[in-house]
């Protein structure tokens, strides 16, 4: 199992009336490989939180749902490098 840090990603939200852009987003996975018959699987979950300067939970970070194209995406990779090494 694989876990890595915070990256700042690209916020889907803007924030107050005059939709400022100074909300921020992060995003981590844990990626788990496990053998599978004569290969191997991998699953990936994308763990991904919100800040905003504005609100109630102002200065917080909270918990949003994740992007499932990024999560395709490096499960497409990690099936592609396993398949390259033969797993």
């Amino acid at each position: 199992m694989l876990e890595t840090n915070w990256v700042e990603v690209e916020a889907s939200t803007q924030a107050g009336l005059m939709q400022r852009d100074v909300n921020k987003e992060r995003a981590r996975y844990v990626v788990a490989v496990k053998r599978d018959g004569t290969g191997a699987a991998a699953t990936v979950l994308q763990l991904r939180e919100a800040w905003s300067p504005m609100g109630v939970k102002m200065n917080q970070w909270r918990a949003v749902p994740g992007n499932p194209r990024d999560e395709e995406a490096v499960a497409a990779e990690i099936a592609r490098r396993l398949k390259e090494k033969g797993c």
